[in-house]
C-alpha cells in the first residue's frame, strides 16, 4: 500500500528518507527534532544542518542520516499557527510537496513523516492531516513511494482531530438507527419489507378507522400500532411519543389516546440508550429511522378518508391483508432458466472498467485516491486478483460511489456493508459525506484502533 499510518518512534522506521521537524535556526529543538538528533548522532547531524543554514516557514533542506536506519533526512521547516490569515496553510503544503519532491530527487522509494505543525507550533490537527493527506495523494498520481505518517507512541491525542469527533457522532446515529430498526423488526415483518419483498403476494388495503384504541389486540405486534411508533396524519412521518426521546417532528401532531399496555417492555434498554445521547443526535437517528422504514407510497396509503377527518380524535390504521401467505409454500418461484437470465454476469473487472469510463476518472486518480498501488491496480483490471472486501471499499472510494453504487458494486464482488460493522460505518460516513479518499479513512480507522482499510 502506497501509504499507511503507524504508532512508532520515527527515528525506529526503516525508510529510505526521514522527515525531522526542523528548527528554522541552525540548532536542536524539541520533541521529534530532539529525537532525531540523539538517533543520528548529534555532532554529525548538527554540522551537516550548519551546511544548509537557516530555513524560512515552507523550506526543506537534506542531509545524510548518519546513524538512522535511513538514507537522508529531510529537514522541514513548518509555520507556525497564527489563526489562518498568514499563508499558515500554503506553507504546511509546500512542507510536504518540498519534502516529497526532494526524496523522489534523491531516488528514495520510501519515506516517513511525522505529522507536521500540529505540536508545538499549534496547528489545528484536522486541517494539518487534511493538508497531508491532500499533498500525498497528488504525488502519489505521478510518482511510486511508500508514505508513512508516524504517529510518536506517546500522543494520546487522535490524529484525526474534530473528524474523530463527528464520525463518533455518525456511528452512535448509526447504532441507534440499527437498533430501531431492529426491534421493529421484532414486533412484526415491516412494512417496507412486506411491501418490497419480490415473493410477497399482492395485497389488499382494508382502512379501519377507531375512535381510540388503535394498539388493541386485533393489531397488537404491527409496525403501525408500536407504542414508540405514534399515529398518522395526512402528510406527516412517523410520530415518536415516548417522553425520554421527545424529538417530535416540527409538524407533530397531539397524538389521540397515548402508548398501549405494552409501554412497559424490553424497549426500556433501547430506550435509556437513546435518552443518554444529545438531542440532536435523537432527532437525527429519528429521522433516518423513519426514512429508511416508510415511503412516500406508504403515506399516502396511509390518510385517513376524508369523510372521518371531522372526527378530532379518529385516528386511522391500515390492516394488510395478504392474499396468500407471505413464505412457504405459496411463495412464488422462478424457473432456473429465468433466475440465470436475470443473474450479472459481467466479470468485476469490466464492470470496474464501465465505472471508470462513466465516472471520466484517470487511472491514477482512481488507485491514488483508494490508496491502492499502480501494479495492484493494473492486476485488478486484468483479472489477476480476487480483491478483499477492503479493496472494493477502497475502489468504491477511489471511483466516487455514492451509497447505492457501492452497495451494488460490493455485491458484484460478493460482499455487503454490516452495520455491526465499525470499519463499514466509519466508510459510510466518508461516502456519505463524499470525502472520498482512503487515507484519511485509514487516518480514521487508525484513531478508533482499527486496522486500515489498506492493509486488507
Amino acid at each position: 500500500m502506497p501509504f499507511s499510518i503507524i504508532r512508532n518512534d520515527i527515528t525506529k522506521v526503516k525508510a529510505d528518507a526521514i522527515v525531522d521537524t526542523a528548527n528554522p535556526d541552525v540548532a536542536i529543538g524539541d520533541g521529534v527534532d530532539a529525537a532525531i538528533y540523539k538517533a543520528a548522532g548529534e555532532e554529525k547531524l548538527l554540522a551537516a544542518r550548519r551546511e544548509i543554514g537557516v530555513l524560512e516557514p515552507g523550506e526543506v533542506g537534506i542531509t545524510p542520516a548518519f546513524d538512522l536506519d535511513a538514507k537522508f533526512i529531510i529537514h522541514s521547516s513548518g509555520p507556525w499557527w497564527e489563526g489562518g490569515d498568514y499563508g499558515e496553510e500554503r506553507l504546511l503544503r509546500q512542507c510536504y510537496d518540498r519534502s516529497l519532491e526532494l526524496a523522489a530527487g534523491n531516488g528514495c522509494e520510501s519515506i516517513a513523516f511525522p505529522l507536521l505543525a500540529t505540536g508545538t507550533y499549534g496547528f489545528p490537527k484536522e486541517l494539518g492531516i487534511q493538508i497531508a493527506i491532500d499533498a500525498f495523494t497528488s504525488f502519489l498520481e505521478d510518482h511510486e513511494m511508500e508514505i508513512t505518517l508516524v504517529v510518536f507512541g506517546g500522543y494520546a491525542y487522535h490524529v484525526s482531530g474534530k473528524l474523530f469527533d463527528d464520525v463518533k457522532s455518525f456511528i452512535d446515529d448509526e447504532y441507534v438507527s440499527g437498533a430501531l430498526e431492529d426491534e421493529y423488526r421484532h414486533d412484526g415483518v415491516p412494512m417496507n419489507a412486506m411491501m418490497q419483498s419480490p415473493y410477497a403476494a399482492p395485497f389488499e388495503e382494508e382502512e379501519e378507522c377507531k375512535a381510540s384504541d388503535v394498539c388493541d389486540e386485533e393489531f397488537e405486534g404491527s409496525d403501525i400500532c408500536d407504542e414508540e411508533l405514534g399515529y398518522f396524519e395526512k402528510d406527516t412521518d412517523f410520530i415518536y411519543n415516548d417522553p425520554k426521546i421527545g424529538m417530535p417532528a416540527p409538524d407533530a401532531i397531539t397524538t389521540q389516546g397515548g402508548p398501549s399496555k405494552k409501554s412497559v417492555s424490553r424497549r426500556n434498554f433501547l430506550k435509556d440508550a437513546i435518552e443518554a445521547m444529545t438531542p440532536a443526535k435523537k432527532g437525527r437517528a429519528k429521522e433516518a429511522s423513519m426514512k429508511a422504514d416508510i415511503s412516500v407510497q406508504q403515506k399516502e396509503a396511509m390518510e385517513c378518508p376524508a369523510s372521518v377527518q371531522k372526527k378530532e380524535t379518529v385516528e386511522c390504521a391500515i390492516i394488510m391483508h395478504p392474499k396468500e401467505p407471505m413464505f412457504g409454500a405459496a411463495e412464488k418461484t422462478q424457473s432456473l432458466d429465468d433466475a440465470l437470465k436475470e443473474m450479472y454476469t459481467d466479470s468485476f473487472e469490466k464492470h470496474l472498467q464501465q465505472l471508470i469510463n462513466k465516472k471520466g476518472l484517470k487511472n491514477s486518480q482512481i488507485y491514488s485516491a483508494a490508496n491502492i498501488s499502480k501494479q495492484y491496480f493494473s492486476k485488478l483490471l486484468k483479472g489477476q486478483v480476487k480483491p478483499s472486501k477492503e479493496k472494493v471499499l477502497s475502489l468504491a472510494v477511489g471511483l466516487r460511489l455514492n451509497l447505492d453504487e457501492t452497495v451494488d458494486f460490493l455485491r458484484l464482488a460478493g460482499y455487503a456493508l454490516s452495520p455491526i460493522s465499525q470499519t463499514d460505518v466509519v466508510v459510510k460516513y466518508f461516502i456519505t459525506h463524499k470525502d472520498y479518499n482512503v487515507m484519511k479513512i485509514d487516518v480514521t480507522l487508525f484513531d478508533y484502533g482499527l486496522d486500515p482499510l489498506s492493509k486488507g
